[in-house]
Order: structure tokens, then C-alpha cells, then sequence
């Protein structure tokens, strides 16, 4: 059986952004075709990332996605790994990452301690947020926030989507995970 993979990006034209955001459209097209293209706005006076994001699920979930991939418009992850994680999410019906590497302003931050089971190449790109540790060694995070988010369809549904009260960039990816975390492990 195929998995039906679906690629959510939440975007808004911005100047500065658009050629990184046209050459995710390409990277996508040329190393994953097969995989569903959502471009998702939430249309409204100020952009909602989280708003744009469910709607961009509801899309996929529309056309029967098996998986979403919720993934910012300047974000790269490596072609395998993608496509790795994005079938690791699909078998153990959880939620992964395509990395284990974050690299913030030129820092590398590891970020296995999350995903133990994961063996990803390094993202490519700069993540602007990062995963901290508190002083007993556990996460106050699960997934980092930003980059790229990978859900069975199903496990997306069950939690009900991004918190649309929340703005900005960031907040929304640490709610879901708590919410994933209370509920799943």
C-alpha cells in the first residue's frame, strides 16, 4: 500500500521570503512528487499561522492524506530523511521529526534525546528556535518548533489541530506537543 503523504506550508507572500519559499516549491516537486502540495493562508487581515495550518490540514485530510507534513516555507530537510520520517510517522503511528540535528545561528543542538529511535541526516537551513534542557535532563520540548512537523493523519485529527488563539511563530507547535504528549505517551 502507498502511503498518501501531504505537505502543509503556511504562507503569506513576503518579499524577503519569496525565493526561498519558490525554491521549497521546486525541492519538493523535483525530490517528492508524489507528495501533496498544500500552500495554506488563513485569508485574514493578519496571518495566523495556526489558522493556516489546520486549514491547510483539513485540505489534506480532504484528499485522504495518510500523513502531514507541516513544514515552514523556508524550511529543508534532507530528500531521505523526509521520506524516512515521514514513513517511520505512517508504521509506529507517531509523531517525528526529519532530522536530529538543529542548527541554530551556526550552533548544532542534538536533539536525539527526543528521537532515539531516529537516525536523520542534519537539516539544512537555520532554525530559529531550539530545543532546551532542563536541569534534570528532561525536554521542555518534544519537537522543536519550526522546521518540519510530521503526523499520521489520524493522531492530527485526534488532537483536535493547532491552537488558533495563538499567533506568531513558535507557541503553537509547543501547545500541540503538550497536548500529544498528555495524551500519547
Amino acid at each position: 500500500m502507498a502511503i498518501k503523504v501531504a505537505v502543509v506550508i503556511p504562507w503569506r507572500s513576503q518579499p524577503s521570503r519569496i525565493e526561498a519559499f519558490e525554491k521549497l516549491c521546486n525541492f519538493f516537486a523535483k525530490n517528492h512528487p508524489s507528495f501533496e502540495l498544500i500552500i495554506s493562508n488563513n485569508e485574514e487581515n493578519n496571518f495566523n499561522r495556526s489558522k493556516a495550518r489546520n486549514l491547510g490540514a483539513k485540505k489534506a485530510i480532504d484528499l485522504g492524506a495518510d500523513i502531514i507534513i507541516f513544514n515552514d516555507a523556508d524550511f529543508f530537510a534532507e530528500p531521505k530523511a523526509l521520506l524516512d520520517a515521514a514513513k517511520l510517522a505512517y508504521d509506529l503511528e507517531e509523531v517525528t521529526i526529519p532530522y536530529n540535528t538543529y542548527c541554530q545561528h551556526s550552533k548544532k543542538i542534538q536533539t536525539d534525546i527526543f528521537f532515539k529511535e531516529m537516525n536523520f541526516s542534519n537539516l539544512f537551513g537555520i532554525v530559529t528556535n531550539s530545543p532546551v534542557i532542563l536541569e534534570n535532563g528532561l525536554p521542555n520540548q518534544l519537537w522543536p518548533c519550526a522546521g518540519s512537523i510530521i503526523f499520521p493523519t489520524k493522531i492530527f485529527q485526534d488532537l483536535g489541530g493547532y491552537e488558533e488563539e495563538i499567533s506568531g511563530w513558535g507557541p503553537e507547535d509547543q501547545v500541540l506537543h503538550r497536548i500529544y504528549f498528555d495524551k500519547y505517551k
